[in-house]
């Protein structure tokens, strides 16, 4: 479950542009008068098909730029307030990565460092089929105008790199980036200095933000219940990191018995050890691919005891060793 803040800002920007309301919202079972309830929640496939919905009466046009761009603090909701509290640019991108779920957004932001240069890319967390681009282009028109609304100095982009190929509306991007473009390429993702992490945010106030993230924290909360025990456990273990607690001692802090918790992840169809097994995985792997940290210390922040039950482990898991996975991602990273 997610938030329907980008479902609604989409939605009003869409008949702002004359889209009709019943076609906008025609197959995706949102309910137009809980559209300005700011608690409204709905599930992912929800927003897509309203998103396939926009796409499909306007593909060729460079709408999803103009609507990215269109985007205000207030369209944000309590997302809004959190990032205008933030100190720095450098505390901007994790703030987004933690709750972007409250945004309601299917694009999520992966940070990594190459050297001087930040990559800041754009991924789908679920396949969107046709309508990626507009997703992608709707997701780089909004970063473009939070930069601006936020920072006290002008984000400089070094270059673009986008995975589809040059739309007939490449005046449009020059306009918005003002820096080189390169389309057909492997990742989405803008290029830019390191240094820039340091600017810092025109209404920065440490209070507000410590406050925002707690209420934020909460809301995420209320999300996850709703949604599965298995991210739940995924969440809390987010807090812990070095330490894989035991079921019964995960339960009591979701407030379950043991027997219960094994109940309700059953129903899912999963157990407690691979809830645990596939965190480790999945962290494990984002740790190898964007990070120079060393085996030793990835095993202690997955909770294992040495490096060499880790090593183990990965190898149960991927069927090759840490080294070897680290050499492919940075083989991929390689390739024009």
């Amino acid at each position: 479950m997610i938030r329907a803040t980008l479902a609604r800002f989409l939605y009003h920007q869409a008949t702002q542009h004359g889209f009709d309301a019943l076609a906008l919202l025609s197959h995706t079972g949102i309910d137009e008068t809980n559209l300005e309830n700011p608690e409204y929640v709905i599930q992912r496939s929800q927003l897509l098909q309203l998103i396939n919905n926009i796409y499909q009466q306007d593909p060729d046009t460079d709408l999803a730029l103009q609507i990215g761009h269109a985007l205000s603090i207030q369209d944000l909701g309590i997302m809004g307030h959190a990032l205008m509290s933030c100190p720095t640019l450098a505390e901007l991108h994790p703030l987004w990565e933690s709750f972007h779920e409250l945004a309601g957004t299917p694009i999520r932001n992966h940070s990594q460092m190459m050297g001087d240069t930040w990559v800041l890319s754009f991924r789908s967390e679920t396949p969107l089929g046709q309508a990626e681009q507009f997703c992608i282009e709707q997701h780089l028109g909004n970063t473009l105008k939070l930069s601006r609304l936020l920072l006290e100095t002008p984000l400089v982009i070094d270059e673009v790199q986008l995975t589809y190929p040059e739309p007939p509306y490449l005046n449009r991007y020059r306009e918005l980036v003002g820096c080189p473009i390169r389309f057909d390429q492997t990742q989405n993702a803008l290029m830019m200095n390191r240094k820039q992490l340091s600017t810092r945010v025109v209404t920065a106030d440490s209070e507000t933000f410590a406050l925002c993230v707690q209420y934020c924290q909460g809301v995420l909360e209320q999300l996850v219940d709703a949604d599965s025990m298995a991210g739940r456990i995924r969440l809390e273990l987010t807090r812990t990191p070095g330490r894989i607690p035991k079921a019964t001692e995960m339960a009591t802090s979701l407030g379950y018995s043991e027997r219960k918790l094994r109940r309700l992840l059953q129903a899912e169809g999963t157990t407690y050890g691979d809830v645990i097994r596939q965190y480790r995985q999945d962290l494990a792997e984002e740790y190898l691919k964007n990070t120079m940290l060393a085996p030793k210390q990835i095993a202690y922040l997955l909770g294992f005891d040495d490096p060499s039950s880790f090593r183990r482990a990965f190898k149960q898991w991927t069927g090759g060793t840490i080294s070897d996975y680290r050499s492919r991602s940075e083989q991929d990273k390689a390739e024009p």
